[in-house]
């Protein structure tokens, strides 16, 4: 999957390789492209449901390359810790 993101008319990619769970960023600025891989990279809690209730979830500690879910997860909260807007619309399968 490949998403273009953009922060301050920087405009860019990010491109997740399934296969080998790893990822490339491509921005033409190295703060961003750090802040990006950085919060990427950081393994953290992901809150998975396992019904409708909204109380019924299990708790996976992973860093988001892990897998497809967790990778689209963080780039859901992507622009709230860096900054940096996922543009969902140019998602490319």
């Amino acid at each position: 999957m490949k998403v273009n993101v953009s922060k301050d008319n920087i405009k860019g990619s990010v491109e997740y390789l399934e296969k080998i769970k790893d990822f490339i960023v491509s921005i033409d600025d190295s703060v961003i492209s750090e802040a990006i891989q950085r919060y990427l990279t950081t393994e953290r809690e992901f809150k998975i449901p396992e019904s409708q209730k909204i109380d019924d979830y299990r708790i996976d500690s992973a860093k988001p390359a892990e897998n497809r879910t967790y990778f689209e997860l963080s780039l859901n909260t992507l622009y709230a810790n860096t900054g940096v807007f996922v543009h969902w619309d140019t998602l490319v399968e």
